[in-house]
C-alpha cells in the first residue's frame, strides 16, 4: 500500500525515529503526513524510577496536575476531550503526533498486546475488536463452537464445518437443543462469531503476558476465563485463547530434523515460536515470531544461539566458535536499536524447542552459570544465568534480565546456552 492509500481509522507501523515500531492510530491524512494517536513510552510527570511497568502509560489529568504541570481542557470536533499540557496534544490519554508520510507503513492485523492500551482507553472500540477478532481466526479450526452474535440466528450456538479467512467469513452448522431439527448450515462474517471454551476445554494463549502458556478451562467470569496448567493457574481475556493443538513432536535424528520444514503448514505457526532465517538479507538471524499477516513474520532478534542440524551431535564446539544470531548478511546486531524485523515466510524455519535433556548418571545437561532461556509458559522468554539446580523437584532458579530470580520447571527451557 503506498502512503497515499493510507486510510483513516487504521493501524500504521513507524519506522523510524523514537516511536519506531510502535502501532499508531490514524486520526486524519494530510498531503505529506499523517495524524497519529501514539501510547507514550514516558510522560513528562512520571521519574525513570516511577514509570510504569511495560514503559507505556496513558496521560492522567489529574496526576499531571499533581506534579505541577498545568493542563487545559476542551473537546475537538466529535465532542471528545482533549488535554493539553506540557507543549503536547492528548486524546483518551494518548498523545496526538504527526508523522512524516514515507515513516509510516500500514498494519495488517498488530498483535492484541500492541492495541491493549488503545482498548484501554477506548479509542475506537469496533477497530479494536475487529483488529482482535482478524488476530484470533488464524487458530481457529474446523470443529470449534461458538455462539453467532448478529442476524436471525443471535446467540445461537454454531459449530465451524469450512473458513475462508482470506475472505473473513466461516461456514456454521447451527446446533439446536433437538437432533430431529436440523437448520442446516449458513457463511457469515468471523466478526459475527465468537467462540466458546466451556469448562474443562483445553486451550493455548496465543497473545498477552501468559502468551504460550497451555492448560484447561476451569471457570469463567464474563469474558476472563481461569485457567489451570501444569503447575499454576492463569486468569486470561477470551479473545487471546485458542483451541488446543497438540505439539508436533520432533524427531531426535538430524536427518528427520533436515527433512521436515516446519512452515510448510502455516497454520502450525504459534506466536513465541523461534525462527531461524534461511534465505535473503537476514539470513542466519534468529529470534522469536512475534505475529505474522499474510505471508510476513515479524520476528524479534534473539541472542540465543539454538543449535542448528549441523551442529546436532558436534560436543566439541566452543562458546567462542558458535556463530552469533546477529552475523550474516544483514545489518542487525545485538547492540542495535531495532526491537522488531520484517521478514518474509519462505525465508525462514520454526527451530524445534531444544529442552533440558535428564540422565540417571548426569541429572540434567545443566551447570550453575550456564545461560538459558525460558521456551514455554507464563515465564517464556526470560533469560539469564542459571543460580540452582534443583533435580529432585525438577526446578532452575534463574536471575532475569530484569534483576528478579524466577524458579521455572526445567522442562520449559533451552538447552543452548546463549552467546556474547
Amino acid at each position: 500500500m503506498e502512503p497515499c492509500d493510507i486510510p483513516v481509522r487504521s493501524w500504521v507501523r513507524i519506522l523510524f525515529g523514537t516511536f519506531k515500531n510502535n502501532i499508531t492510530y490514524v486520526l486524519s491524512v494530510k498531503d505529506s503526513s499523517v495524524e497519529t494517536l501514539v501510547v507514550r513510552q514516558s510522560l513528562p510527570y512520571y521519574s525513570d524510577t516511577h514509570s510504569p511497568m511495560d514503559g507505556r502509560s496513558l496521560f492522567d489529568v489529574e496526576l499531571a496536575r499533581e506534579h505541577g504541570f498545568e493542563v487545559t481542557l476542551s473537546t475537538n470536533d466529535q465532542g471528545h476531550p482533549v488535554a493539553v499540557g506540557d507543549r503536547s496534544e492528548y486524546h483518551f490519554g494518548c498523545s496526538r503526533i504527526s508523522f512524516p508520510k514515507k515513516w509510516v507503513k500500514v498494519a495488517g492485523v498488530p498483535s492484541p498486546d500492541e492495541v491493549t492500551w488503545f482498548a484501554v482507553a477506548s479509542v475506537d472500540p469496533s477497530l479494536v475488536d475487529r483488529t482482535l477478532t482478524r488476530f484470533s481466526t488464524r487458530w481457529w479450526q474446523e470443529g470449534d463452537t461458538g455462539r453467532i452474535c448478529s442476524g436471525e440466528f443471535a446467540s445461537q450456538l454454531a459449530r465451524i464445518v469450512a473458513m475462508d479467512l482470506q475472505c473473513e467469513s466461516v461456514t456454521v452448522h447451527v446446533l439446536t437443543d433437538s437432533s430431529s431439527d436440523d437448520l442446516g448450515s449458513l457463511e457469515i462474517s468471523v466478526h459475527d462469531f465468537k467462540l466458546e471454551f466451556p469448562i474443562g476445554a483445553s486451550i493455548k494463549v496465543i497473545a498477552g503476558l501468559d502468551c504460550g502458556f497451555q492448560g484447561m478451562v476451569i471457570s469463567r467470569r464474563d469474558d476472563m476465563f481461569l485457567l489451570q496448567g501444569s503447575d499454576q493457574q492463569v486468569e486470561v481475556p477470551g479473545i487471546f485463547l485458542a483451541s488446543y493443538i497438540s505439539p508436533t513432536t520432533y524427531a531426535s535424528r538430524a536427518d528427520d530434523q533436515v527433512r521436515y520444514d516446519p512452515l510448510a503448514n502455516e497454520n502450525r505457526l504459534q506466536p513465541g515460536d523461534l525462527v531461524r532465517v534461511i534465505s535473503g538479507p537476514h539470513k542466519d538471524l534468529c529470534g522469536t515470531l512475534h505475529y505474522y499477516s499474510g505471508r510476513e513474520l515479524l520476528v524479534t532478534p534473539s541472542v540465543i544461539q539454538p543449535k542448528s542440524t549441523a551442529d546436532l551431535g558436534d560436543k566439541g564446539k566452543s562458546k567462542a566458535e558458535e556463530p552469533d544470531v546477529t552475523r550474516g548478511d544483514s545489518d542487525v546486531h545485538e547492540d542495535s536499536d531495532l526491537i522488531q524485523i520484517s521478514v518474509c515466510m519462505d525465508d525462514a524455519i520454526v527451530i524445534p524447542p531444544n529442552t533440558l535433556q535428564f540422565s540417571k548418571e548426569r541429572g540434567y545437561d545443566v551447570t550453575v552459570g550456564d545461560r538459558v532461556r525460558v521456551a514455554h509458559g507464563p515465564a517464556v522468554g526470560v533469560e539469564g544465568p542459571v543460580r540452582t539446580v534443583d533435580t529432585i523437584a525438577r526446578r532452575l532458579t534463574v536471575l532475569s534480565e530484569d534483576g528478579p530470580w524466577v524458579s521455572v520447571r526445567t522442562h520449559c527451557f533451552h538447552t543452548t546456552l546463549m552467546t556474547f
